[in-house]
Parts: C-alpha cells; sequence; structure tokens
C-alpha cells in the first residue's frame, strides 16, 4: 500500500516483543495496543479500536490521566 498507509508496520522476528509485552499482559491477539506514560508506566492495555482508547491516548498525552479515577469509573459501568 505505500504512502497509502498511515501507520507503522513491524516484525518481531524473535518474539521478544510478544514476551516481553504480550505475554506478560496475558494478551495473544491483535490489535492490542500498549499506552505508555512518559516516565514509562504503561497505563492502557487493550484494543485500540475500543471506545476509551482515544480518550485515554489525550489524557496520557496531556499528562491528565488519573488510573485510580479511570478503574472508578469502569467499575460503576461493570
Amino acid at each position: 500500500m505505500g504512502s497509502k498507509m498511515d501507520y507503522t508496520i513491524a516484525i518481531d522476528n524473535r518474539k521478544k516483543t510478544s514476551n516481553a509485552w504480550m505475554r506478560a499482559a496475558k494478551k495473544s491477539g491483535i490489535p492490542t495496543a500498549f499506552i505508555v506514560d512518559r516516565s514509562g508506566t504503561i497505563q492502557y492495555i487493550g484494543s485500540p479500536l475500543a471506545e476509551e482508547f482515544d480518550s485515554t491516548l489525550a489524557k496520557v498525552m496531556n499528562g491528565r490521566y488519573d488510573p485510580t479515577k479511570q478503574k472508578a469509573a469502569a467499575s460503576v459501568i461493570a
């Protein structure tokens, strides 16, 4: 697709990323996204297609993400 692709493709030949991230997160399928904050802490693991992905990414990037509030909100919805 060349220039029509607006995303990055990577190959994990030796499965280092899979073992370090996917297995540790108990995820086996794609798409799976990890949002990592500026300090290197994983703030989100899940589908980039999920309803909360874009808002979570924006909050993390702006330094406004509070995982405690997110967990509380998720438990009210569930």
